[in-house]
């Protein structure tokens, strides 16, 4: 499904830790027929300390040019 992001906004808390991974979990917070708002947290695995947040809203089903394996603008066999 084409989509379109709207608002994109993250906060940072923190610096990573250089030698530890990096986890997002993002959760759907609100869904309609035309929009999805998301909030993600950016973790450090090990202590799961919390480092940035994000929020973003995006338009669903836009109309636009499609994309296929081929690139831009090909179609696909």
């Amino acid at each position: 499904m084409p989509i379109a992001t709207l608002d994109l906004r993250m906060d940072y808390l923190r610096p990573a830790i250089g030698d530890r991974a990096l986890s997002a979990v993002a959760t759907c917070r609100h869904l309609s027929d035309d929009v999805a708002f998301i909030h993600c947290d950016i973790l450090s695995e090990g202590n799961r300390e919390l480092l940035a947040t994000a929020n973003a809203t995006f338009m669903r089903n836009t109309q636009g040019q499609q994309l296929h394996a081929g690139g831009p603008g090909k179609e696909s066999a």
